[in-house]
């Protein structure tokens, strides 16, 4: 599992991925990751009081158990591991379905991952 990031291939299994935004619990026990409606703090004073802020992502239960394990200090190995022993054969095959996840995640802006986060800091 390799992502390009600036053509240089990184491992993703070695990423540690954190997430941007918060989430609430639905009554379907899912996760919704509350996305902001403006990214800019002051695009968010005219949204009128009658509409939410945010916007509802809501996921599945895939989706749902890896974002439970995106915490800021399990890496990409860790969350596959653990979402094959939770889930078994409804998330194989569990590296490509989480790479395929995960990529979505980071090029949405859902998350991104620590240690590219590092080198973009110090490059």
């Amino acid at each position: 599992m390799l992502m390009r990031k600036n053509s240089v291939n990184v491992n993703l299994l070695e990423l540690t991925p954190v997430a941007k935004y918060s989430h609430q619990v639905n009554s379907d026990g899912l996760i919704d990751v509350l996305v902001p409606r403006f990214k800019g703090s002051i695009m968010q004073k005219f949204v009128p009081k009658s509409k939410s802020k945010f916007i509802r992502a809501n996921l599945d239960v895939i989706g749902t158990e890896v974002w439970r394990l995106i915490d800021g200090k399990r890496k990409v190995s860790d969350i596959a591991i653990a979402i094959d022993e939770k889930l078994g054969e409804k998330v194989q095959p569990v590296y490509d379905r989480l790479n395929v996840f995960l990529t979505q995640l980071h090029n949405n802006g859902f998350i991104y991952f620590l240690e590219l986060n590092k080198e973009k800091k110090n490059g």
